[in-house]
C-alpha cells in the first residue's frame, strides 16, 4: 500500500517540496521512485520476518527452549540498519529543490 496510495491520493504524501515533486513533468518519475522504495522496504521486511521465523524454529528445537540471543540481535540490528538507510535515502532524494535546479 505504501507504493500504491501515493498514486491514488497524492495530496496525502508527506515529502519535502511536494509541489515540486508532484508537478506534472515529474509526477510519474516520483511515483515510480516511491513505488520502488516501497518494494525495497517490503523485501527488507520479508527478510526480517524470515530471520525471526528461523530464530523461533531454532529456539523451539533447543532443549530447554531458549531463544538464541546473538542471532536475534544480529537480525534486529540488520533490520534497523536497513530501515535507517532506507529513510536516509528517501530524505536525500527529496531534499532541497535548489540543488536540483542547477
Amino acid at each position: 500500500m505504501v507504493g500504491v496510495l501515493p498514486a491514488w491520493f497524492p495530496s496525502t504524501v508527506n515529502i519535502a517540496h511536494r509541489d515540486y515533486w508532484f508537478a506534472s513533468e515529474r509526477k510519474t518519475q516520483t511515483l515510480d521512485y516511491l513505488f520502488s522504495m516501497a518494494c525495497k522496504l517490503g523485501v527488507l521486511m520479508v527478510f526480517f520476518f524470515v530471520g525471526l521465523n528461523v530464530i523461533i524454529v531454532l529456539a523451539n528445537n533447543s532443549n530447554p527452549v531458549l531463544m538464541p540471543k546473538l542471532p536475534f540481535f544480529v537480525v534486529m540490528a540488520l533490520f534497523l540498519l536497513g530501515v535507517f538507510s532506507w529513510i536516509v535515502v528517501l530524505f536525500l532524494k527529496f531534499r532541497k529543490v535548489d540543488l536540483l535546479k542547477k
